[in-house]
């Protein structure tokens, strides 16, 4: 039975099926169902590499398809696995696509395939490219249309697993060593200068190291707008994290920490702890390798706050402490002021109340001392969820309170959520009703407004408890129901949850 000799157009998913059907037989074909549909999606709809596809399995008709699929699923000996031979090969066809192709083109083609995120935006494609935004589009334009290239919504542009694999091999071959790693450093340039201004920008209150990246003369940083900088951010956070791991795998270690240092906001208000430890985790190794020791002190810290978020609070003040010894001795008051305030929030979780006083007492000494307002909110902060937790409201009122005046003095929009949600508990815990509802509905909105999902989860979860005690059970209700559009990820809220609660 010959293979279909079909153009590049992909099929859709039924007739795909069709296609395999002509091969197997409709019996088959029915109850292997779930595999046969894998099989057309990772094939691409492509009629000639799904009738290889069809074709080997006819010949093996012992042979269950999840086997195939399973053989085809590892993304190195897929075009091996399917390769017959001939003009009738994947890698034929493919391999004929790719030489039509402009010059321009098809080094794009192979560059295209260095990056390891999902996809990739165009001003990234500009960077890697090295290359103006017009002569990049048009290019982009190019493989699009040739079907080499998906464009699955405006300026984002992404590869099947299938074509991916063989543009590699294209850049294996056809691109000098020098110009890949070249490219790839232009593209983590890119990410870090991106990332590190947009964290500058929102983020301009607190102190930040400073990343050392070259840039070609008369050149600008084109940053998001504010309102739309956190969504660059959300949007571009896989082939960030992505980006952190390739760095480290080829050596880039300085791109490697510094980039993952620069996803601390990000990483906390996604709520990914898993993602988060991963990659300070790999960004911590490549500061080992370098022997920075200020950057393993930055990277463990971030380490505790992913491991404080998870509830693990013995790890987190492990790394905390290890990295306070670093700061100290490099005679750094700020981030060691900055320890002792993580350190004194591990302190007061695990009932270690007077060490944790201590701690915090001495970073409040630092902060006032040095005039840092953001210090001074963070650790105010911190005292009254001590006092709180030791039940002494009045104290713990009056820190709360000062906590989000600095905070709105400098613009602290993460920490204002964090504290507002802190004081409603307080007043809920000293018996405030009315006041304790009206705070908690004023952080579901500023947590919402920020985009700090998992926060506004937390914070709904502690209105609704609190709209029980007052009396309000359908309101609570509401809220509960929001909780579970936020977690399975159906809510698509605009900012509306600033009502949630609220009666009449």
């Amino acid at each position: 039975m010959s293979v279909v000799t079909d153009s590049r157009a992909a099929l859709t998913p039924e007739e795909g099926r069709e296609l395999m059907e002509r091969y197997l037989g409709h019996e088959r074909v029915a109850a292997e169902s779930d595999a046969v549909g894998s099989l057309v999606e990772l094939c691409a709809g492509l009629p000639l590499a799904l009738g290889i596809v069809a074709v080997h399995a006819a010949k093996e008709a012992d042979a269950p398809l999840p086997e195939l699929l399973h053989e085809l699923q590892d993304e190195q000996q897929w075009l091996d696995a399917l390769e017959t031979g001939g003009t009738t090969g994947v890698r034929a066809v493919f391999s004929w696509s790719y030489r039509s192709l402009s010059e321009g083109a098809a080094r794009l083609f192979r560059l295209l395939s260095l990056p390891t995120g999902p996809d990739i935006g165009l001003a990234a494609v500009v960077e890697l490219l090295g290359t103006r935004k017009r002569d990049t589009h048009a290019l982009l334009g190019e493989l699009v249309e040739a079907n080499l290239l998906e464009r699955p919504s405006s300026e984002r542009y992404r590869f099947h697993d299938l074509l991916r694999a063989y543009a590699s091999e294209c850049a294996g071959t056809d691109e000098p060593a020098e110009e890949r790693d070249a490219a790839l450093r232009r593209l983590f340039d890119h990410y870090l200068r991106t990332s590190f201004g947009i964290e500058h920008q929102l983020l301009g209150h607190s102190r930040q190291f400073t990343p050392d990246i070259p840039r070609a003369e008369g050149e600008e940083l084109e940053l998001p707008r504010v309102r739309h900088a956190l969504d660059w951010w959300l949007t571009e956070l896989p082939n960030l994290t992505a980006a952190v791991r390739q760095a480290r795998e080829v050596g880039m270690n300085v791109h490697s920490w510094q980039l993952a240092h620069t996803l601390l906001y990000p990483l906390r208000l996604r709520g990914d702890t898993e993602q988060w430890i991963a990659t300070f985790s790999t960004g911590l190794d490549s500061a080992r390798e370098l022997g920075d020791d200020e950057a393993r002190a930055h990277l463990r810290l971030g380490l505790g706050i992913a491991h404080f978020q998870r509830g693990e609070y013995e790890t987190a003040a492990r790394h905390q402490e290890r990295s306070l010894s670093l700061f100290d001795h490099r005679d750094d008051r700020y981030w060691t002021a900055t320890l002792l305030v993580a350190l004194g929030e591990v302190h007061t979780i695990l009932e270690r109340h007077g060490q944790s006083r201590n701690h915090l007492r001495r970073a409040l000494e630092m902060h006032r001392a040095d005039g840092e307002p953001f210090g001074q909110g963070v650790t105010h902060a911190a005292l009254g969820a001590l006092e709180s937790e030791l039940r002494n409201f009045d104290v713990a009122f009056e820190h709360l309170r000062q906590a989000l005046s600095f905070y709105r003095e400098v613009d602290e929009k993460y920490g204002e959520g964090v504290v507002l949600h802190d004081l409603a508990g307080a007043l809920l815990g000293s018996g405030n009703l009315d006041d304790a509802v009206e705070t908690y509905r004023q952080a579901v909105a500023h947590r919402n407004e920020i985009g700090h999902r998992q926060g506004e989860v937390d914070s709904l979860r502690s209105l609704a408890t609190a709209l029980e005690q007052a009396g309000g059970p359908e309101a609570a209700r509401e809220c509960h129901q929001r909780v579970r559009c936020l977690s399975d990820g159906s809510d698509r809220s605009d900012g509306s949850s600033a009502e949630t609660g609220q009666e009449g």
